[in-house]
């Protein structure tokens, strides 16, 4: 930032001192009054100079601010960025002690630079002929070239409706990670009831319904290209045949290895689950885990949807552990859930993750088919330090909390969720 206080001299001519002090029609009184008004001038020009060092203050602040909300923004146009700033300023200019302020702000390639200039009036100097002190500030930012923090929960649909929604008086706090959704629709994020999400900073294509419900407040960025898209694709395994066809555990004990499991996969109540470490493949079918079942794979697990109809449900009461593997280990390391159908795939199928017994997901869901609605009445994944979502929209309701953390070299997991360019950085 750069700032100035443009202050002009005042001065008594010499020419008219040298008139009073050679002037004998004069009297002694004359003579004190001329030599008070240097002194009357210092002395006011300390009271008006500090009252206008406060009009700066509020005045740079104004500017600093103002370009820090265009600048701030990653990955959007100069267009997006001129409308943050103007909106900004508009809000806090009616906030200032004074009025009569004049501003530019100009965006060029990323950088926000504001410029605001005010007059401040004087109330002792303009008695000497001083009227006005001029006061200029100005401010530029732009995004950080730096890591700004990491996506954690990204919405890949383009154009529909609340593709992150939440209703209830639920919360979801992703406070060191971003939120980003892709949808275009003027209700790409919405939330109503009492409900709350937190995070690092909140993306739409879109617009907002209720964005008080929403810290900080959502603002409009460019779509965030699906990050794993050609790597999924690009998969074929070495075989599809089924190892299992519609496998139901019952209550007791089981040692599940890795395999093809076809059909429905279904864990009832109280079944005890234990998942070797590998990949799992749930073909053609759903994985159910039933209230009062657990489900362990916290030896690096990845369960790996293929073809038609799949999705995954998690009942009220159920515990669900899941670690993916590390860097170097398995095919597919930091990913834990991974629904793959062609692109042109319809319908979208939901997978349901209801709270109320112990949720603990290390690792990404990666589903750009599914809808993701996660409900219940507690605390889910509050353990968990490294946890990441993509999924074509979510939906969150209930009376819970989500928690999702980027953390994931705290885990010992790789970092694998696209890093975000934020700010802002002060450049001037």
């Amino acid at each position: 930032m750069v700032s100035e206080i443009s202050l002009q001299m005042w001065f008594i001519p010499m020419k008219s001192i040298r008139n009073f002090l050679f002037n004998r029609n004069g009297n002694v009184a004359m003579t004190f009054g001329l030599l008070a008004l240097p002194t009357f001038a210092v002395m006011g020009g300390a009271i008006d100079f500090g009252l206008a060092q406060s009009a700066f203050k509020q005045l740079q602040s104004l500017a600093d601010e103002t370009a820090i909300a265009g600048g701030r923004l990653p990955a959007t146009t100069d267009e997006i960025r001129l409308a943050a700033a103007t909106e900004i300023y508009k809000t806090n200019v009616s906030q200032l002690s004074f009025s009569g302020v004049t501003k530019t702000i100009n965006v060029s390639n990323s950088v926000v630079s504001v410029t605001a200039s005010y007059n401040y009036p004087t109330s002792i100097l303009k008695l000497i002929g001083l009227d006005e002190i001029p006061l200029q500030v100005r401010a530029a930012a732009r995004p950080q070239i730096e890591n700004g923090g990491v996506a954690c929960i990204l919405a890949l649909n383009k154009s529909l409706p609340d593709s992150f929604h939440l209703q209830g008086i639920n919360e979801a706090n992703s406070k060191n990670c971003w939120v980003w959704v892709n949808s275009s629709s003027s209700s790409a994020m919405s939330a109503v009831g009492a409900s709350v999400a937190s995070a690092k900073g909140f993306c739409m294509h879109g617009g907002v319904d209720g964005a008080e419900h929403f810290g900080p407040r959502p603002f409009k960025c460019n779509r965030l290209d699906d990050p794993f898209h050609k790597e999924m694709w690009d998969y074929s395994p070495l075989t599809t045949k089924c190892d299992h066809n519609n496998k139901t555990l019952k209550k007791g004990s089981h040692l599940l290895k890795p395999g093809v499991y076809c059909g429905s996969t279904s864990l009832k109540p109280h079944a005890d689950v234990k998942l070797e470490k590998g990949v799992y493949i749930i073909k053609d079918g759903d994985l159910d885990v039933q209230a009062g079942s657990t489900l362990n794979g916290e030896a690096g697990v990845t369960i790996f949807f293929m073809g038609s109809n799949t999705f995954f449900n998690v009942q009220g009461g159920a515990n669900v552990l899941l670690k993916a593997p590390a860097e170097g280990e398995g095919e597919f390391p930091g990913f834990v859930l991974i629904d793959r159908k062609p692109s042109s795939y319809s319908p979208i199928y939901e997978t349901i993750i209801r709270g109320g017994g112990s949720l603990k997901i290390e690792g990404v869901v990666y589903a750009p088919q599914w809808r993701i609605i996660i409900s219940g009445n507690s605390e889910m994944n509050q353990d968990s330090k490294c946890f990441a979502m993509v999924a074509d929209r979510f939906h969150m309701e209930g009376n819970g909390k989500l928690n999702v953390i980027a953390d994931c070299e705290a885990s010992g997991l790789p970092q694998i969720m696209p890093k975000i360019k934020s700010g802002p950085l002060m450049v001037e």
